[in-house]
């Protein structure tokens, strides 16, 4: 279920940020211009790698929930 709500966040963030994600990786990819082959690399392999390792670390905190929650949870047991 998280998967699946994160997904449509970034779905709605890319709609919504359309232009500035272009021109983002027009910028990106200049650095490559002429070298198809590192493009390649850059776009298969080290971007999706970057964002799938931000979004995986982002659902992890969330999942593991918040100090508050933590003691929320400890104050109901407390109280049980």
């Amino acid at each position: 279920m998280i998967n699946t709500i994160s997904k449509f966040i970034v779905f709605a963030f890319e709609y919504w940020l359309a232009e500035e994600v272009i021109d983002s990786g027009i910028y990106a990819l200049s650095y490559f211009r002429g070298h198809p082959n590192l493009e390649l690399v850059f776009v298969m392999m080290m971007m999706p790698f970057t964002l799938n390792t931000c979004q995986y670390w982002i659902q992890d905190n969330f999942l593991k929930g918040t100090d508050f929650i933590e003691k929320q949870k400890q104050d109901k047991k407390a109280n049980d």
